[in-house]
Formats: C-alpha cells, structure tokens, sequence
C-alpha cells in the first residue's frame, strides 16, 4: 500500500476463535506445548489427540498475539483498516459488515484521492507502535514496520522501536504471553 501508494483500504481476515478445553482457552501453537506434556506423561496419548483435533477449530489467524494479528492491530493503528477490524474475528458476522463498510470506504477514498502515504505520517506511524507494544505484539513487527516507514520514506529504525516501547506501558498479555487470547480484547473494546 506504501509503495503504490494508491486510495487503499485493507480488510483482514481476523482471528480464528480459541479453543475450549475445562474451562481454559487455547491457541494453536499450544499444541508444541501438549506434545511435550505427552513426552513427559502430563497428558494421555488420547488427551493429546483430543486437543490436535480442537486447536484449530476454525478459519482465521492464530487466537494469539502472533505476527499476522499484531500486523493486523498496528495497521488499524495507522488508520489503513476500519476501526474494529483488527480483532474482528473471522468466522463473526461483524467481518462481513467492515468488508462491505470498507468497500463502500474505498469509494470515497477513490473519489477524494486520500491514499496511504496521506494517512501514514510518522505520528501515525509511532502511535502503531506505541499500540503494538502496549498489547505484546510480535517482535516481527521491529521488521514490518521499519519497512513500512521505508516504503512511506519516514522513519522508524530499531531505535526507535526500543525507545517507544520503554516509554510505553504493557497493558494486554494476550496469548503466548498470557492467558488472554484475541477474543479476550475484541470483548475489551479491541484497539
């Protein structure tokens, strides 16, 4: 979007929903940690199959903070998504209303000539950041974004990252750095 630099919208494909297993809920990369629960004899062979079968119990990104929904947040942050649209999960109906909100968006963006390069200014660029931290995002995102200033020639270097995120307070421990997962801050008010 920062290269063409053309009237963009994005529309996410959202989270997948977590799985529920007595009362907790997981995320798929949990089953690496079932694996060596089997290993150790924590777990059945038979609680071990149960749990593959139910950790990925629909479409969408993982039910955690990983790189594809911490990207999905910081572009939210940077105004290129509709609000909401980041923990909107996959399978809800509430995706389907943003991608028809943001068909009908991209019109008016089209008609006015507003493009990324108009909405991604460097404050926007730090507050995508700054947001990302508070909530644990994927480290990838000290990738992703520099690139992303490249592209919309401001600037963001490693630095940057590591002074932004000393100043900004972590306010979510969503999965894998916590017990929440995305459904848990979509019913927090999401981003």
């Amino acid at each position: 979007a920062m290269r063409i630099n053309i009237p963009t919208i994005v529309v996410t494909g959202g989270p997948m929903l977590p799985a529920e297993y007595k009362g907790k809920k997981y995320a798929t990369y949990q089953l690496k940690e079932m694996a060596g629960q089997l290993l150790q004899g924590k777990i059945s062979e038979e609680e071990y199959k149960y749990m593959e079968s139910i950790l990925s119990p629909g479409p969408g990104s993982c039910a955690m903070m990983g790189t594809a929904n911490s990207s999905a947040i910081a572009a939210e942050a940077m105004g290129l998504t509709l609000p909401g649209c980041a923990c909107a999960h996959a399978v809800e109906g509430i995706k389907n209303q943003i991608a028809k909100c943001s068909g009908m968006r991209i019109v008016e963006l089209v008609e006015q000539n507003i493009c990324p390069k108009d909405i991604v200014t460097q404050k926007m660029l730090e507050t995508a950041t700054k947001v990302a931290m508070s909530i644990g995002g994927s480290t990838n995102l000290a990738l992703h974004l520099p690139a992303i200033a490249r592209e919309a020639e401001l600037k963001m270097t490693l630095d940057d990252i590591n002074s932004i995120a000393a100043e900004t307070p972590y306010i979510a421990k969503i999965k894998p750095s916590g017990e929440h997962t995305l459904k848990d801050l979509e019913f927090a008010g999401g981003i």
